[in-house]
């Protein structure tokens, strides 16, 4: 099968890259972030990404690349709709003489605002949340398409994740302070990428949650990931988002109920805490190949 997965050099991308490479015949595309092995694409041009399309024939088309930092797509909503919308609408545009080519548009659960969200709850609050679900709208034009709306954490290979900076703050003992009022349902990159290889290989179209089956503070994220890896995480205060000083508001409950999902995979739910002792166990294989 060939794949092409879009922000290849990206924390999501890179990960997929990797994974999808060993069982598949995997093309990554990146625009800003050069790396080798990596094709460029500018996506927000529509004849390249037509040529694209039309050179590499691809089965499956990933597609992870956005622009992802929260206050930016608020401070600069021209570039949130270019890179989030206008690249997603090339994508369906170029697809239109591929209509068996499966397109997976990865989403974020920064579409919803209350506990345990289903996939028709979405309510966003900020410009990433609603650049972010008009690219879906636009992808689902495309018939041969599935929406994974998803949080993810893991060993980030080009950009830190979540994850990444506790382990690094709390490491070197840096202030910390954890949020105890913003809840999520965060998945394992491990568990992200089975899911996608699950997704691609049936015929879902639509929207689905990608989620773990928990429903988890920050705080809450950053113990249990402590703990997990036996980090001393004691010293750290606890806060509200609240009282945070940033540009763009955040939704303060962006966990979701995955059921849907899990059902049409005929797949057990993952858990936070399967996640984090996968985690443990990759520190462990990674911490040995670098020694």
């Amino acid at each position: 099968m060939k794949i092409i997965i879009t922000g290849a050099s990206g924390l999501l991308g890179s990960h997929l890259y990797t994974f999808f490479s060993s069982q598949h015949s995997v093309i990554g595309t990146f625009h800003s972030q050069e790396k080798k092995a990596l094709l460029p694409l500018n996506l927000c041009n529509l004849s390249d990404t037509q040529a694209f399309i039309s050179t590499h024939k691809p089965d499956v088309i990933i597609h992870t690349a956005a622009l992802t930092n929260v206050d930016q797509c608020n401070t600069d909503l021209d570039l949130a709709y270019q890179l989030n919308v206008q690249t997603v609408k090339h994508l369906t545009l170029a697809l239109q003489s591929y209509p068996s080519t499966r397109l997976i548009q990865i989403s974020t659960d920064q579409v919803y605002n209350k506990a345990y969200s289903k996939e028709e709850d979405t309510f966003p609050i900020n410009g990433y949340g609603i650049t972010k679900l008009l690219g879906e709208y636009i992808a689902l034009q495309h018939p041969n398409t599935v929406v994974l709306r998803t949080n993810f954490y893991g060993w980030g290979q080009n950009k830190p994740s979540f994850s990444d900076w506790i382990i690094k703050t709390v490491t070197s003992r840096q202030p910390i302070t954890l949020f105890d009022d913003v809840f999520f349902s965060p998945l394992y990159l491990s568990q992200l990428s089975h899911i996608l290889d699950l997704t691609i290989s049936t015929s879902l179209s639509g929207v689905y949650n990608a989620g773990s089956q928990d429903r988890v503070s920050k705080k809450e994220f950053a113990i249990s990931l402590a703990n997990e890896l036996k980090l001393d995480i004691s010293y750290a205060g606890t806060g509200s988002a609240k009282m945070a000083n940033m540009t763009a508001k955040r939704p303060t409950d962006m966990s979701m109920d995955s059921g849907k999902l899990y059902n049409a995979l005929h797949l057990m739910p993952y858990t936070l805490q399967s996640g984090l002792r996968q985690l443990a166990i990759d520190q462990e294989v990674i911490t040995h190949a670098t020694n």
